[in-house]
């Protein structure tokens, strides 16, 4: 074979590497952002959904388990979106996530206990403390939905 031939067949490897290279990149970011629209959607659906449930308007008791069952929804829904997202990760990545995820879970429990201390002994401290791992963890799901997707 001539070189220019060579080349030629060189280049024509080298465009279709490229193309499917740049195809793959695409298709990447494409899953990402559907990902993204499609968690953030349902982040905005929960926002509604506990503003409706979750009034605030009962006896202490109701405004208690209130405060509980909203963190509980808020930790369900954090839990899975970090599976969602720990799925599209590189080990090293996931590996910082995680490291992350703790650090900041010490955090929220701390921010929690703190809030909630200056309700000892009163029959709302356990709202206070629900309702601050709530928030934490609401603005803990959209944070990484920003962040990872």
């Amino acid at each position: 074979m001539k070189k220019s031939a060579v080349y030629l067949i060189a280049i024509v490897l080298i465009g279709i590497a490229v193309s499917s290279s740049v195809s793959d990149t695409t298709c990447t970011v494409y899953a990402k952002a559907k990902q993204s629209a499609t968690l953030m959607k349902r982040y905005k659906k929960l926002v509604k959904k506990c503003k409706n449930i979750y009034r605030y308007d009962g006896t202490q008791y109701e405004m208690n388990r209130d405060a509980y069952n909203q963190y509980s929804t808020w930790d369900k829904e954090l839990n899975f979106v970090y599976s969602k997202i720990c799925k599209s990760l590189s080990a090293s990545r996931k590996k910082k996530l995680k490291k992350s995820q703790i650090s900041w879970i010490e955090k929220k429990e701390k921010a929690a206990k703190a809030s909630a201390a200056q309700w000892k002994g009163g029959s709302a401290e356990p709202m206070i403390y629900y309702l601050s791992l709530a928030s934490s963890t609401q603005k803990r799901v959209r944070w990484l939905i920003q962040n990872y997707t």
